[in-house]
């Protein structure tokens, strides 16, 4: 009986420390799994206006050809002095260039969607982090629009939207937090450990006009 009682405070102590060593790894790994399914859900998600905008560009095309043709109608006709003719080429630039106008809003539609979608995926990646009492979050995107895409002819009023030359690394989304892992233990054990937790995760062209999702970090410190 002693030598159990002796013994005791080590078996106590073990006990914690096993404990704490099981809930630590099951933090950690909630903490990176998180961090990794939110970022693959964004991108997910991000398909959808992606390949929505790519699929407008033979339209754009076609618009731009019809504003060619408009523009120089307008100015043949304006050479002739025939105002009827005039009037009919100023009528159908006017309808081409509403289309454009039209047009382009869509396409402006679809990234402020994107937009949508990524600042959306960064609120819920806060609030499920919120009981891992994470701490400075940050949500870090590498591209100025929120699709790695840009608009060919740049000044257009209907351009194609086309994806940049480093697609993945531009179109990734990172996360990067840190979490104390031992929340909850009380204090009074002395117990200390804290983690950054980052991840980043893109899209990468696939077959057939599809997009895969590339995990680019993944990493627990």
């Amino acid at each position: 009986m002693v030598s159990v009682l002796t013994l005791l405070p080590l078996f106590i102590t073990l006990l914690v420390c096993v404990s704490a060593a099981f809930f630590i790894y099951r933090r950690k790994s909630l903490a990176q799994s998180i961090c990794i399914q939110q970022a693959a859900r964004m991108q997910n998600d991000l398909k959808t206006p992606l390949k929505k905008l790519l699929k407008m560009n033979p339209r754009a095309t076609s618009l731009r050809a019809q504003r060619t043709q408009a523009d120089a109608n307008v100015t043949a006709t304006e050479a002739s002095g025939y105002p009827p003719a005039i009037a009919a080429a100023r009528a159908q630039q006017t309808a081409v260039i509403a289309q454009q106008t039209e047009f382009h809003l869509e396409q402006l539609a679809l990234l402020a969607d994107a937009q949508r979608i990524r600042l959306e995926a960064e609120t819920t990646l806060r609030m499920r982090v919120l009981p891992l009492q994470a701490e400075g979050v940050q949500s870090m995107a590498y591209y100025q629009r929120p699709l790695a895409v840009e608009p060919k002819p740049p000044l257009d009023l209907s351009p194609n939207y086309e994806t940049v030359a480093e697609f993945t690394p531009l179109q990734q989304h990172r996360f990067r937090y840190l979490v104390d892992l031992i929340s909850g233990f009380p204090r009074e054990l002395g117990l200390s450990a804290r983690q950054v937790t980052e991840c980043a995760v893109s899209l990468h062209p696939g077959e057939e006009d599809e997009w895969d999702i590339e995990i680019l970090t993944a990493k627990a410190q």
